[in-house]
């Protein structure tokens, strides 16, 4: 009925195993993914980027699901009762793949939120619940274990939050949900949060990187989902049968026992036959998605073309006119220029002309003074010449 250590201590190394395969996986998509969804963009206190929370949401549901497996474990080592150790292995086969079902949601928001109201939902369970007698002397175990799990979602939650933590009114707020949408019977039956409405998906995006990324995230959750069924496949399929032999063994009468049985070894084969179908349906769906979201790639493409040709061929002619007026300007300013060096050229000249004929006036007026100057130098020095010839011939004449 209890689960050995070695296969117990087998589920971490598969863990590791699916957290290194979805990193690698996130870390070759991401420079097709867009940052962040319509759902995340919608609301701004969210900081991370859609795949950094999905991520997040990924392997806080796988931590959520290996406490959920250690405190039903712990249960199973503990207790003698067999209504608690039967309610232990529902726990175990009835919560695991809600907690992975709610991980890896198409919106990364959705599933942080859907994680949040589980856990929520779960501690009403075992507390108020339907589930709040389901362990006998062991409930304080589960109880603890699932306000340890409430405790690990919020700060989860919060760290993808730009205050870091959820502000109490909305947490408030998701406990009333949780109130109001409780877990029913040893099945645990949840309502989640798409089908009440709490958050509002608006999915879609209009951009050729919004199509191509869509595409890659549609992709990544099936390989996610599939990698969360074949990493918890055999523990499921042994959790159920020991469910099944504990559910028969503590049947009153022997015909339901082999009922039973058989009906569990059909269901198991009927799983194991079916899971190739599922698998190639699931393949199929994926291709019949990618070739839609490839056309609308392709028809957005040309959208976008035809857009780009109108606005380059409006730009053109805008262009073209701006480099006409420009032209007419310049060869206004190159006129208006020209006329300007002429007639400064004019000015010049008249200036330069005024300034020699004032200094040809200066020069004649010079030369006729000294011309005057001469003249009346020769004529003084022609009277004494004459004087002193005059003189000379009187004091001959008087003396002969």
């Amino acid at each position: 009925m209890t689960e050995s250590p070695r296969r117990h201590a087998a589920f971490p190394r598969r863990s590791t195993r699916g957290a290194a395969s979805c990193a690698l996986l996130a870390a070759a998509a991401c420079a097709k993914v867009p940052p962040q969804t319509a759902a995340m963009r919608a609301r701004p206190e969210v900081v991370v980027s859609a795949d950094q929370l999905q991520m997040r949401d990924y392997e806080l549901g796988r931590e959520l699901a290996g406490m959920i497996v250690a405190a039903a474990d712990s249960i199973l080592a503990a207790s003698d009762s067999p209504p608690a150790r039967m309610r232990a292995l529902q726990w175990k086969v009835a919560a695991v793949p809600l907690v992975q079902e709610a991980s890896v949601r198409d919106d990364p928001l959705i599933s942080a939120a859907d994680l949040a109201a589980f856990s929520l939902q779960q501690v009403d369970y075992f507390t108020t619940g339907d589930g709040r007698a389901a362990f006998g002397a062991q409930q304080p175990v589960a109880v603890q274990a699932a306000r340890a799990m409430e405790t690990v979602t919020f700060r989860a939650l919060g760290r993808s939050l730009q205050s870091g933590a959820m502000a109490p009114a909305a947490r408030d707020s998701f406990a009333v949900w949780a109130a109001q949408n409780p877990m029913r019977g040893p099945d645990m039956l949840r309502p989640t949060v798409l089908g009440a409405g709490t958050i509002d998906a608006a999915l879609g995006g209009a951009s050729l990187a919004a199509t191509a990324g869509n595409i890659d995230r549609t992709m990544r959750l099936v390989t996610l989902r599939l990698g969360l069924l074949n990493e918890s496949l055999s523990d499921r399929v042994r959790w159920t049968a020991d469910l099944t032999l504990a559910e028969m063994l503590a049947a009153p009468r022997g015909d339901t026992l082999i009922l039973q049985s058989a009906q569990a070894v059909r269901e198991v084969g009927t799983f194991t036959h079916d899971f190739p179908a599922i698998l190639t349906t699931q393949v199929d769906a994926l291709m019949a998605g990618v070739d839609h979201q490839r056309a609308l790639a392709l028809a957005d493409v040309d959208r976008q073309r035809v857009a780009t040709i109108a606005d380059l061929r409006t730009e053109r002619v805008a262009l073209e006119a701006a480099i006409a007026r420009e032209r007419t300007a310049l060869m206004a300013d190159v006129a208006q220029e020209r006329v300007a060096i002429a007639r400064e050229a004019d000015s010049v000249a008249a200036r330069t002309v005024d300034r020699t004929e004032a200094a040809m006036r200066r020069v004649v007026l010079e030369a006729l003074a000294a011309a005057l100057v001469a003249i009346a130098a020769l004529t003084g020095g022609a009277m004494l010449v004459v004087r002193h010839w005059r003189a000379t011939a009187l004091r001959v004449s008087s003396n002969p």
